[in-house]
């Protein structure tokens, strides 16, 4: 409870930070990364149909691929940037009603074979991607494009289908690794996925734009990100600085510390851990000061 917290007030300290002083650029100036998809991407939006990443705002409820036919609302964008360029991958597929997926190549996508999400830059042409309705879709063709704007919408489930194929709403962590974290030599990290990692960092979020308001997820720097997602990468960089010992050491510090919050939004769901949480401490201190209260009467009574 302690620790879920603090990350609100964190939170709330870099919103007000970047909203207040617009100096996110100077702080984390070297860590510009170009993230999402392009603007000719397009989701399937409850209500209102095929619509493109332009279009889509917080609140909408987008289909995913976690299960079939699922929507889920859009809770916030990790990163949004109408004037931003970038280069993004063209991924042509068989379905040729569709039109080809644009993503920067960081971004993750579902493909036969693999349990877990991989960078989109690791397909190759052949690769079967996991689409809507529980299909697959072979790549017939990849190339490369440069445009201005950047969306990556957020989802509860971590999903969302883009151009009919299913992906996740993360980027890969590390541009060295495909599916699994890894440490610095190399040595991968069995029981922590690149998804794993994203969606557990971004469970204070979801708790907090669900939960609490949604305006802690509308609050992004002069590059788009939000500063939650850009204070992840920060510490990533600076961890993966240190010999592998010691980035175990804080791989197991960062399972401590988020474990317990991914566990309750697992049983209550985002919406209502803050609620949860809340409650339990009020109890907590409740307790704490009744038996506080119990001890010095029983203290005066045993002097009396």
């Amino acid at each position: 409870m302690k620790l879920f917290l603090h990350f609100a007030l964190a939170t709330v300290f870099l919103n007000w930070s970047i909203a207040s002083h617009g100096q996110a650029e100077a702080l984390f100036a070297s860590l510009l990364v170009p993230v999402c998809f392009s603007e000719k991407a397009t989701v399937q939006a409850l209500g209102k149909g095929v619509i493109p990443m332009t279009e889509l705002v917080v609140g909408d409820k987008v289909l995913t691929g976690k299960e079939q036919d699922r929507y889920e609302p859009v809770y916030g964008f990790g990163h949004i940037n109408p004037d931003k360029p970038a280069e993004f991958l063209r991924i042509f597929t068989s379905n040729n009603a569709a039109a080809p997926l644009e993503m920067t190549g960081n971004h993750m996508l579902f493909v036969r074979g693999k349990e877990h999400p991989v960078r989109s830059d690791s397909i190759k042409v052949g690769d079967n991607l996991r689409a809507d309705h529980g299909t697959f879709t072979s790549v017939t063709k990849i190339q490369t494009v440069t445009r201005k704007g950047v969306y990556a919408p957020l989802t509860p489930s971590g999903s969302i289908v883009v151009n009919g194929i299913v992906a996740s709403s993360y980027v890969s962590m590390q541009d060295h690794a495909v599916e699994y974290a890894e440490f610095s030599n190399g040595a991968k990290i069995p029981f922590l996925t690149q998804e794993m990692g994203c969606h557990m960092s971004m469970s204070p979020m979801r708790m907090l734009c669900m939960g609490v308001s949604s305006s802690f997820c509308e609050v992004h720097d002069e590059e788009g990100l939000m500063p939650w997602v850009r204070l992840g990468h920060m510490l990533l960089h600076w961890g993966m600085g240190f010999n592998v010992f010691v980035q175990a050491l804080l791989c197991g510090l960062y399972f401590l510390v988020l474990a317990g919050i991914n566990v309750i939004e697992l049983v209550f769901g985002a919406t209502w851990s803050p609620l949860i949480l809340a409650s339990l401490f009020a109890v907590r201190i409740v307790v704490k000061r009744s038996g506080v209260s119990f001890v010095l009467q029983k203290e005066k009574a045993k002097n009396a």
